[in-house]
């Protein structure tokens, strides 16, 4: 009877995973961040969605997010008189598995958490890489040209009050935070000011941070 059971067991396993297909679905993002410091107006914040988002870990060996159609996307944003700022849609494909038999549709129901690149025109060197860890969003900064890490208390801006929210009845995510000059470091001279990274046909900003999303 125990050798049946495992063997019966063996078979439904089979069957259902015969019956999952890879796949896709669509989901939004959201981002909405306030400048807390006055006056704020004008103040600018570049924010990038790296191309290997959505991507599964199959789709990852091949190493080419382009070759799904992904590539880096990148807003610069400007507060208004009350700090905010905002991305109000971002339309984007996620890799999911579609079980066939039973047919439960695809899974997993939600897009994966997002992660983002955040830099300010004030210094180019700092990137302000935000991505989740057990579901809430934290933050680290890394040196643009060695990749190595900033102590966050030596870097010129402090991420604060990051949140993921989920929207459009689970099929996106909204991020929120608010953004404030460090008072260890706003005494310090500038650095010069970074034009704004290409999103379209560029190579993704430190590729290999992505590699657990």
């Amino acid at each position: 009877m125990y050798t049946k059971s495992l063997g019966l067991c063996f078979l439904v396993a089979t069957v259902v995973a015969s019956c999952a297909l890879p796949g896709s679905a669509m989901g939004t993002l959201r981002i909405r961040g306030t400048f807390v410091e006055s006056p704020s107006r004008g103040s600018t914040i570049i924010i990038t969605l790296p191309a290997m988002y959505g991507l599964g870990s199959s789709d990852r060996i091949l190493g080419d997010a382009g070759m799904f159609g992904h590539e880096d996307r990148t807003w610069r944003l400007e507060a208004d008189e009350n700090g905010v700022f905002s991305v109000a849609s971002i339309d984007t494909v996620y890799h999911a598995t579609i079980c066939i038999l039973p047919p439960l549709g695809a899974f997993p129901k939600h897009p994966p958490l997002p992660f983002y690149l955040i830099r300010f025109p004030q210094n180019d060197r700092e990137v302000y890489v935000v991505e989740p860890l057990e579901g809430k969003p934290v933050y680290r900064v890394l040196d643009y040209g060695s990749k190595t890490e900033i102590p966050r208390s030596r870097a010129q801006w402090i991420l604060l009050d990051l949140s993921y929210g989920l929207i459009d009845d689970g099929r996106g995510w909204l991020l929120t935070f608010s953004v404030a000059r460090n008072a260890q470091t706003r005494m310090q001279t500038d650095g010069s000011r970074a034009n704004s990274p290409s999103g379209s046909g560029s190579q993704p900003l430190f590729w290999n941070l992505n590699d657990d999303h």
